[in-house]
């Protein structure tokens, strides 16, 4: 099986830069993403990209953060190739919840809490992060000011 892949500051631009599928990928790991269903990928990501460690065990997996082209992010997991290339099983998921694309992944090493959500923002759903908490539990200024002016409403 392959191994997790931690490592700090390892950061990797989509291929292609926002283009899902994307078209460097070897065919074989096109092939297996094709054959996933929509229900199989919407919040799947450990689990089908674990499975395809397990069929192609060149891969690794990678769990971390994505962002999304529309400026959100999520944890994250997702495989690589010995060439670095991002073989991401479920991107198609963010298309089908958010209208959106991943645009950037960043792994995680177990020192990197900065990049770990601490809650979900009552304002939109999308989980906020340390650096957001100074909007006082929601995830950005517009949320701040939305739900404040929803909660003084009341």
């Amino acid at each position: 099986m392959g191994e997790l892949f931690f490592t700090p500051e390892y950061t990797i631009p989509l291929v292609d830069e926002i283009n899902y599928p994307p078209t460097q990928i070897e065919e074989k790991y096109r092939i297996w993403i094709d054959a996933l269903s929509d229900n199989s990928i919407i919040n799947g990501c450990g689990s089908q990209s674990r499975s395809m460690v397990q069929t192609f065990p060149e891969l690794k997996l990678v769990l971390g953060v994505v962002k999304l082209e529309n400026g959100g992010r999520e944890e994250h997991a997702w495989c690589v190739d010995n060439n670095g290339v991002v073989i991401d099983p479920t991107a198609k998921q963010y298309e089908l919840r958010f209208n959106s694309k991943p645009v950037e992944y960043q792994a995680l090493d177990s020192t990197q809490t900065s990049l770990i959500p601490i809650g979900k923002c009552p304002n939109c759903g999308w989980y906020y992060y340390p650096e957001d908490d100074k909007f006082g539990g929601v995830c950005s200024q517009e949320c701040f000011d939305s739900y404040s002016s929803y909660i003084l409403s009341c």
